[in-house]
């Protein structure tokens, strides 16, 4: 593909022609030119004579917008550290490829300059977007180098400088100073003032997995972020305000060591309004050889990985933190489902599930060969412990449930894995086990979950059970069986494939076919009705921030036409659950 100025010759024609008409000089860099960019050195007319700018345009230009810099100009708003002018907000939407960069900046500079140069708020709030500005999003960091944070950390003003404990993984793991060489990633376990004493502490369920391996390093508070983009300003604002510590890192790294040194400061946490602590990590090697030894330095972003940090996205969800789940069935369906209910927050998840991982089920079940040959169970405490650590895994329950060789002691594993849970969530797909746990949550009074699909993946069932408000799952059974004979009141029945089972080579049981983008669909849907009954409540009448009330108690999906020859649309059928003319049990009616 040619460079855009030779495959559009007349778009660059077009861009200089524009900065002549407004009145600018520009000076093509010839040097970047040749090494396959575009940078314009233009002198924009202005009062006092004019204002130079960088203009530099991305390879893809008019598809995306150049950056512009400003580097003779000073702004409290709407400038990056290495100086680049916000002239549009962030997304690529707000470039309009049609349009040329001399118009964007006749257009814009100045109200950049205007609303840039100025603390009152009401006069410039026409004429900007209401968005927080945080300075620690600009800087050149190392890709892929990473401390962990947690954004709620409150460090007192009065605490300038002490000391942190970063932790890089397990034990046996390769040195401090090997880790900082090879790119650091880690979390900060702990931060300390100057005597040492701890203020502040990253939660256990994140910050245990890299305890086993830890450092200190200082850390110091700047009044305001480092103007600049490199590593560079950092040490430079060390050098000048702390030379101290300053000292003290160049003398480490001279001595074919490595280091850290942790930065605090203030930048915007809303829209003009109040600050929060950001932190940014610049990490320091060097070879200790004849002559001045050669320092290298970089810097490490700060990844916020507290609650709320976690959760800040999906604030409806908040009541979820406090529930517990029992789960039944760890199958394509059950373990996609847990996945999303420890995506979603959930406080706790126990689990009931007897079989293994097979490399077979990889093109189905959401972890693949990494996980085969260990149980499920193991397998799914592995990766949510891993990935979603606010998430507890509590008693689990690894057999095959109705075994006889189980023993008496299946009671009582029964009743622990019970204990106190809000909700039992169904994705057996076994019908012995939905009659067995559909009946122990209607004597406990327990809400019940049931997901299920259909041989080829064709579509599926999600119903939800609450005893005293719903029919039971009999009511249900008799109402899919209606739907099965066409009869009057039946709930309709999603289509399926007829086929006969495939039994892979090695496996007791037959299963049937299915794709992992059609069955995840009926698993989507089960976590949206649990969730939405563990955070309403069940009333439907709330009105709080939480994830609202579903109203309907069964969903039908289909996925196909009737006959199974041609994919549709998600379509949906939905039903209330109430009680069925021909069941005896003492749910309401209406």
């Amino acid at each position: 593909m040619a460079n855009w100025w030779e495959e559009h010759n007349l778009r660059y024609d077009d861009e200089l022609a524009a900065f002549y008409r407004r009145g600018a000089t520009v000076d093509v860099d010839m040097s970047a030119r040749a090494s396959g960019s575009i940078v314009f050195n233009v002198m924009w007319p202005a009062d006092d004579g004019g204002l130079e700018l960088v203009v530099r345009y991305p390879h893809h230009f008019p598809f995306f917008r150049p950056a512009i810099t400003a580097p003779g100009i000073s702004l409290l708003y709407h400038r990056s550290p290495n100086g680049d002018l916000c002239l549009l907000p962030q997304w690529t939407g707000a470039w309009r490829p049609e349009d040329c960069v001399a118009d964007l900046i006749f257009e814009q500079l100045p109200k950049v300059l205007e609303a840039g140069s100025t603390e009152d708020k009401g006069k410039v709030a026409d004429i900007e977007v209401h968005q927080a500005e945080p300075r620690s999003g600009y800087y050149g960091y190392v890709q892929e180098t990473y401390l962990l944070v947690d954004g709620s950390w409150d460090i007192a003003p009065s605490v300038n400088s002490g000391y942190l404990v970063i932790g890089t993984g397990g034990k046996g793991s390769p040195s401090a100073a090997d880790k900082i060489r090879d790119g650091l990633r880690g979390a900060l376990l702990e931060v300390q003032d100057a005597s040492g004493k701890t203020i502040a502490i990253l939660p256990d369920a994140v910050g245990s997995r890299y305890a086993g391996a830890t450092f200190k390093a200082p850390w110091v508070r700047l009044s305001s972020p480092p103007d600049g983009g490199d590593p560079g300003c950092f040490s430079k604002a060390l050098q000048d305000e702390f030379p101290k510590v300053f000292a003290l890192a160049q003398k480490n790294a001279s001595k074919n060591g490595a280091g850290t040194v942790g930065f605090l400061f203030p930048e915007e946490a809303n829209y003009r309004g109040e600050s929060s602590n950001a932190w940014v990590f610049l990490n320091y090697f060097g070879a200790n050889k004849k002559g001045s030894p050669k320092v290298t330095e970089y810097l490490t972003r700060a990844e916020r990985a507290g609650p709320e940090d976690i959760f800040s996205r999906v604030p409806e969800l908040s009541p979820l933190r406090g529930k517990k789940i029992a789960f039944a069935g760890l199958g394509c369906i059950g373990a996609q489902s847990a996945i999303e209910f420890a995506k979603a927050g959930i406080g706790e998840l126990r689990f009931l599930e007897g079989d293994f991982v097979s490399p077979g089920n990889s093109c189905r079940w959401p972890l693949g060969l990494q996980y085969a040959g260990l149980h499920k169970i193991r397998a799914l405490f592995q990766f949510i412990t891993d990935n979603y650590p606010y998430t507890k895994i509590g008693p689990c329950f690894s057999r095959v449930l109705g075994n006889p060789y189980n023993g008496p002691d299946e009671t009582t594993l029964l009743e622990n894995w019970l204990d106190n849970v809000d909700l039992i969530f169904d994705g057996s797909a076994e019908v012995g086990v939905q009659h067995l746990l559909s009946t122990i949550a209607r004597i406990r009074n327990i809400p019940y979950v049931l997901i299920e699909t259909r041989p080829g993946g064709w579509g599926g069932v999600v119903a939800r059970i609450v005893p005293g408000v719903t029919g039971c799952y009999y009511c249900l059974c008799h109402y899919q069986n209606d739907g099965a004979l066409e009869k009057s009141g039946g709930f309709k029945m999603p289509p399926q494939k007829k086929e006969d089972f495939l039994q892979p080579q090695g496996c007791l049981s037959p299963t049937f076919t299915a794709a992992s983008f059609d069955v995840e669909e009926v698993s989507l849907m089960g976590v949206r009705m649990a969730v939405s009954l563990l955070c309403s409540g069940g009333d439907a009448e709330r009105t709080t921030t939480s994830y609202p009330y579903l109203r309907e108690d069964v969903g039908v999906l289909s996925l196909r036409d009737d006959t199974g020859a041609i994919p549709c649309f998600p379509k949906w059928e939905s039903y209330s659950l109430r009680k069925h003319p021909s069941c005896d049990c003492d749910s309401p009616s209406k």
